[in-house]
């Protein structure tokens, strides 16, 4: 079953292949140069203030606490603190085939990751795989699967949901419990899970075709319910009750690309933001999504506190933490708002 691409649409999409190698972390650096500061754009959306990180770097991911920032510079991946520190770069192995997603840790000298590889079938390069920004250490978690996803839950055991990939092991969303190392099968042909912050939902792709929107909930033994028959490409739990998803209808269809809301107990899905896709969610209610304003024009805008910013029309690459910053790579260099 293919999936879509976690980040971003095909016109700014970048590659993950070829990018990383072994971990290697050493002493801290000073990056030299002063940040530079400025406000987004404003026409119909609000103002909000820019500020530039680093004036080298790409693909951005923020940490859930917002105080460290992992990019990329060259082949090599550095964490970056915001008064301009950054460690010595690193590499990473096996290659990553999906998003890198921070785990929140209770222990801030302990920085973990998680994200899936595509080696061969079976081997120590393929699966899920958990590693460790300080100390450098990777972990194979599972051999197999894909798109994992940390998985907030009440009692705070570490499961990590993703897409298994093995059709022998029963091809769907499977949840990876860290503590006992076993894996539940939920029986959801599905892909791209997407948790609800109480751990009590799943969001996810589904139906025949896998792009379908579609929730269980563990209060229904991961019932699958179908959200949607419109074709989507990304989604997200936004709480227990509530998911968006996005949708690129294509040209002769006389629809325009839109993200859609919904609340699973009071169906059909609305039209949330109308010209846009790549929703990402925050847990404290904002979100970061793309305004399509051409084919070839698109802007990174954030939706927070009932107020629209537009941040640029130049991101490449960005991402969101659980409160609402965004951080973003702009023609080689990284901002973040405030």
């Amino acid at each position: 079953m293919k999936r879509p691409a976690n980040l971003l649409p095909m016109p700014l999409k970048r590659t993950m292949s070829g990018l990383f190698g072994c971990i290697l972390i050493s002493a801290i650096l000073v990056l030299s140069g002063c940040p530079k500061d400025k406000k987004s754009p404003t026409g119909p959306y609000s103002a909000l203030e820019l500020r530039q990180l680093l004036s080298n770097g790409t693909h951005p991911i923020v940490s859930p606490d917002g105080e460290r920032i992992l990019f990329r510079r060259g082949g090599s991946w550095y964490l970056a603190a915001y008064d301009g520190t950054t460690t010595t770069g690193f590499s990473i192995s096996p290659t990553p085939t999906s998003e890198i997603v921070w785990l929140r840790d209770a222990n801030r000298s302990s920085f973990r990751a998680v994200y899936s590889a595509s080696g061969a079938s079976g081997t120590a390069n393929n699966g899920i795989f958990m590693i460790n920004l300080t100390t450098g250490r990777t972990v194979q978690l599972y051999g197999s699967g894909r798109d994992p996803q940390p998985w907030e839950i009440p009692d705070d055991t570490l499961r990590i949901v993703f897409e298994e990939t093995n059709s022998m092991a029963g091809s769907g969303i499977a949840v990876f419990n860290y503590v006992t190392e076993q894996v539940q099968y939920l029986k959801l042909l599905g892909n791209h899970p997407a948790p609800a912050p109480n751990g009590q939902m799943i969001a996810y792709l589904g139906g025949q075709s896998g792009d379908k929107p579609a929730y269980a909930r563990a209060s229904e033994n991961w019932t699958e319910h179908q959200l949607s028959n419109i074709t989507a490409t990304h989604i997200q739990a936004l709480d227990s009750a509530t998911v968006c998803f996005d949708s690129y209808p294509g040209s002769g269809t006389g629809l325009n690309p839109a993200i859609y809301r919904v609340d699973v107990n009071h169906l059909p899905a609305q039209i949330w933001f109308d010209n846009a896709g790549s929703p990402h969610a925050a847990a404290n209610g904002a979100l970061a999504y793309l305004g399509i304003i051409s084919s070839s024009r698109t802007a990174l805008r954030l939706y927070r506190a009932g107020n629209n910013y537009q941040i640029t029309e130049n991101a490449v690459f960005f991402s969101i933490n659980a409160s609402g910053q965004i951080v973003f790579e702009e023609a080689g260099s990284l901002w973040y708002t405030n």
